[in-house]
C-alpha cells in the first residue's frame, strides 16, 4: 500500500511540475460555457523586453443547452487581452501589473442572459499560473495554451446565477487555447506577430468519464498492491 501511495504522489508531483515546461501543457476544449475568440486574434512579442501580448474580440458565449449570447457584433465589441513576460527559451517569466487575462466591453453595450451591460464593464479577469506553447508541423502551425488560476478570477461572468446557468465559475481555473495560421512560427529569440490567431476560454471542469476512469485506476493499483501484500504475508 505504502508502494501505491508513493507511485501516485510521484504521478501528482509530476503533473503539477509539468506546468513548468515551455511546451503545450495539455489544456483540451472543456465543457460549455465557452467563449470563442475571433480568427483576427494576434500574438505580439518583443524580444527585448519579453513582453508577450495576446489580444482579440470575443464574439460569443455558448451555453451547457446550446444556447448563446454574443460579446462583439455591429456597434458592440468585446476586447481579450492576456499579457505577461516570457524569456528567450519561452518560459513564463510573470504577469504584467494588475490582470494579466481581462475580458471588458468596449464599445457599446453587451446582453447576457438578458440583461444589458455597457461599456467598460469587466466580464472575465484572472492571473495566468501556467503557459504552454508549440510549433507543429510542416509548414508550422502556432499553438499556445494558458490556465488561469481559479483563485484570481473575477468580473461579471463569475456573479452570475448558480449552476447550471453560470456562465463562469470560480471553482475550477479557466482554460485558454489558441492556434495560428499554417506557415506561422514562434522564434523566442527574436520579436514576432502572429495575425488570424483563433481560440476559446472555458472552466475546466472535470468530466464524469474521465473521473470515472481516473478512480477506477486508482482503485485497481491500490486492490493489486494489496493483493501482493496479502500474498507475502502467506
Amino acid at each position: 500500500m505504502k508502494k501505491f501511495l508513493a507511485i501516485a504522489f510521484v504521478l501528482c508531483f509530476v503533473m503539477l511540475t509539468s506546468y513548468a515546461h515551455a511546451t503545450l501543457i495539455g489544456v483540451q476544449g472543456g465543457p460549455r460555457p465557452d467563449i470563442l475568440i475571433n480568427t483576427s486574434a494576434r500574438v505580439d512579442y518583443t524580444e527585448s523586453t519579453d513582453l508577450f501580448v495576446f489580444t482579440g474580440d470575443d464574439l460569443k458565449i455558448t451555453y451547457a443547452d446550446t444556447t448563446k449570447d454574443y460579446l462583439s457584433g455591429t456597434g458592440f465589441t468585446t476586447k481579450f487581452t492576456l499579457s505577461g513576460y516570457v524569456d528567450a527559451f519561452g518560459n513564463w517569466t510573470g504577469g504584467i501589473t494588475g490582470y494579466d487575462m481581462v475580458e471588458i466591453v468596449t464599445e457599446g453595450t453587451v446582453t447576457i442572459k438578458g440583461v444589458t451591460y455597457g461599456f467598460g464593464t469587466v466580464l472575465l479577469a484572472g492571473e495566468v499560473k501556467a503557459f504552454g506553447w508549440a510549433n507543429f508541423g510542416t509548414p508550422s502551425v502556432p499553438k499556445f495554451d494558458f490556465l488561469i488560476d481559479k483563485a484570481t478570477l473575477s468580473g461579471l461572468l463569475t456573479t452570475l446565477s448558480a449552476p447550471p446557468d453560470l456562465p463562469w465559475s470560480t471553482a475550477y481555473d479557466t482554460g485558454v487555447i489558441s492556434t495560428g495560421e499554417s506557415g506561422q512560427i514562434i522564434d523566442w529569440s527574436d520579436d514576432f506577430s502572429l495575425t488570424e490567431m483563433k481560440g476559446d476560454k472555458f472552466p475546466l471542469v472535470p468530466e464524469p468519464g474521465t473521473l470515472l476512469l481516473l478512480g477506477s485506476g486508482l482503485l485497481g493499483l491500490a486492490g493489486y498492491s494489496r493483493f501482493r501484500l496479502h500474498r507475502k504475508k502467506k
